[in-house]
C-alpha cells in the first residue's frame, strides 16, 4: 500500500498582518512561490511534480499563508527540497509577475 504524506512551509503572513500599504503581498507572495525559482522556470517546476505524481498547493488566509506538496514516502526528501528551493530562490520575473497581478 502506498502513503501519500504531505511536506509544507507554514509563513505567518496573511490577510491579518496586511495594511493599507501592503494589502494582497501575502497573496502576490503564494501566486509567485509557484511560479519556478531563479534556477528552475515554472514549466520545469511543474514537470518535476508531475514526475513524482505529487501536488502541489498553496492557501493564504487570515494568519498564515502555506506551501505543501503531497507526495509518496520515496519523495519526502525532494519535496522538501523543491520547497526549500522556492523559499531561498524567489523567480522575480517581470513577465510572471504581472500574470500574478491579473490573478
Amino acid at each position: 500500500m502506498l502513503h501519500h504524506y504531505s511536506v509544507g512551509v507554514y509563513i505567518n503572513a496573511g490577510s491579518r498582518q496586511a495594511t493599507l500599504a501592503t494589502t494582497g503581498a501575502a497573496t502576490m507572495l503564494r501566486l509567485i512561490l509557484t511560479r519556478g525559482t531563479a534556477g528552475q522556470s515554472k514549466a520545469a517546476l511543474a514537470e518535476e511534480i508531475e514526475s513524482m505524481g505529487a501536488r502541489i498547493s498553496s492557501e493564504t488566509d487570515r494568519e498564515i499563508s502555506s506551501f505543501n506538496i503531497n507526495c509518496f514516502k520515496g519523495d519526502v526528501s525532494r519535496a522538501v527540497s523543491i520547497l526549500g528551493d522556492a523559499m531561498s530562490n524567489i523567480n522575480f520575473d517581470a513577465a510572471e509577475l504581472e500574470i500574478a497581478k491579473q490573478e
